[in-house]
């Protein structure tokens, strides 16, 4: 969708204040809860309009480097964390949302830290974490009541679960295969960290000792591989993949809408899950003055308990916020406790390998 509605000029009287706020994050399940819940409920709190628009990252991104001063014509942008990187690498005007909490109280329920470095990068507080996503184990507890609690588990049990493990394929438009192969040669010892040159990776013994492993483990997976996320939710649905490794919210909100059995169940691996993208808020600074406080109010509605605890019992995504510490014991019935949950997490540091397993990971499925 573009990025081409307006409306965000605040008014007095009978029209009331409208702002515009861009999604360039969200994926279908969120984009529902947006538009069905999020927004009608934000519109009677705030009193003002809301203009809700989905675009993505570099559409954004070349509406912001065209933006002057006070002419800016969308108010708060969600992104991905690596946008949010980009954009403060390209020198891109953002507001410093710390030197606002006056406005925007609700940030300090947030860790400093996690406002001013992101993904190693100083960000110098332009953006307020609205949620933290990640990839978790995946698995129908009526097809595995015992399920492996590490990858060495699993691929150790694989014979147990052949023809029933599932993956999405690793060259998909979603990453999810990709992420999965990535974490499967972590948890072998492959050197992603220390190694960043992927022909001397590919070199190294655990490389080679975790590319023979996933070789053979693949032969125990679904024939074929799910070409998408929605393929691979059939393959649980009819009872042919009982356990994967996938994006924790959306596999979790699926048993929702019926799209996977009720009896699935998310928990990371002992040797780690990937992180996935968190979300953060920013302000354009070349926005109108009089709509600068509008977007602080907004920030400041989103990262409230009341919406920062739907996250969690809602779409089962861990909020930006401390709001967790006061979530009901039920939120953790599907998911970790953010504790459990985020722990074992590892960023996916070498991007010269994950874009190998997109382009070249097929090459390694034995079916």
């Amino acid at each position: 969708a573009s990025t081409s509605a307006g409306g965000s000029t605040a008014t007095s009287g009978g029209g009331g204040a409208s702002i515009t706020l861009v999604d360039t994050n969200s994926g279908a399940n969120f984009q529902q809860w947006f538009n069905q819940t999020f927004i009608p409920e934000a519109q009677k709190d705030l009193g003002m309009k809301i203009n809700y628009v989905v675009s993505s990252g570099p559409e954004t991104l070349q509406r912001m480097k065209a933006m002057t001063a006070g002419k800016g014509d969308f108010d708060v942008v969600f992104m991905k964390d690596n946008d949010l990187v980009n954009w403060v690498k390209s020198n891109i005007a953002l507001e410093n949302l710390k030197s606002h909490l006056d406005a925007i109280p609700n940030l300090s329920k947030t860790p400093l830290e996690d406002e001013k470095v992101v993904l190693g990068t100083d960000v110098n507080y332009e953006g307020a974490l609205f949620w933290r996503s990640q990839a978790a184990t995946i698995v129908d507890t009526a097809k595995i009541p015992n399920p492996p609690t590490s990858w060495a588990d699993l691929y150790a049990r694989r014979a147990e679960f052949k023809g029933h493990i599932a993956m999405v394929r690793p060259d998909a438009k979603s990453g999810g295969g990709r992420t999965y192969m990535y974490a499967f040669f972590h948890a072998f010892g492959v050197p992603f960290d220390t190694v960043s040159d992927l022909t001397a990776l590919q070199a190294t013994p655990q490389w080679k000792d975790a590319a023979a492993k996933f070789q053979d483990f693949s032969s125990y997976m679904t024939d074929p591989l799910p070409a998408e996320p929605p393929d691979m939710f059939k393959l649980f649905t009819d009872g042919t993949a009982w356990i994967s490794d996938y994006a924790q919210d959306y596999t979790i909100w699926a048993t929702t809408q019926g799209l996977v059995p009720p009896t699935m169940k998310a928990y990371p691996m002992a040797e780690g899950e990937a992180r996935s993208a968190d979300g953060h808020l920013v302000i354009p600074s070349n926005i109108p003055d009089a709509q600068k406080p509008l977007a602080y109010k907004l920030i400041n509605y989103m990262l409230s308990d009341q919406i920062q605890l739907q996250l969690l019992t809602q779409m089962y995504q861990y909020p930006g916020t401390d709001a967790y510490t006061r979530a009901p014991a039920s939120a953790f019935t599907k998911i970790p406790t953010f504790e459990e949950g985020r722990k074992p997490l590892f960023a996916i540091t070498n991007n010269a390998a994950y874009t190998w397993f997109q382009q070249h990971g097929m090459e390694l499925v034995k079916q």
